[in-house]
């Protein structure tokens, strides 16, 4: 069998360093979301607001809301994501399992 190659620092630096961005990111959208400071910038929704203030599309507002909101009951795993050792779809697979 052949051995993979490890993947260059460089690359591995940079998938960190988004992984940590996404989660400030969440982390700013869920203090966003339960201040309700959406609704002094005159929109109806989190979804609306998230969706212009990014222009991603809705179901991707939808997920980073979603994100948002689970990642803060779960303590160790936003650690690791925050440190960008925990790849954002495994972080998705925990936010479904997740139940309160």
């Amino acid at each position: 069998m052949a051995e993979r190659a490890d993947p260059t620092p460089a690359v591995g630096a940079a998938t960190r360093s988004v992984r940590r961005a996404r989660a400030e990111q969440l982390d700013e959208v869920h203090a966003v979301v339960n201040g309700a400071a959406f609704y002094a910038k005159g929109f109806r929704s989190p979804t609306d607001w998230l969706t212009v203030t990014t222009r991603d599309s809705v179901g991707a507002c939808k997920l980073t809301l979603q994100l948002a909101d689970r990642i803060q009951d779960m303590p160790l795993v936003k650690a690791s994501f925050a440190v960008g050792d925990l790849a954002e779809s495994a972080l998705r697979l925990l936010s479904l399992a997740w139940a309160p």
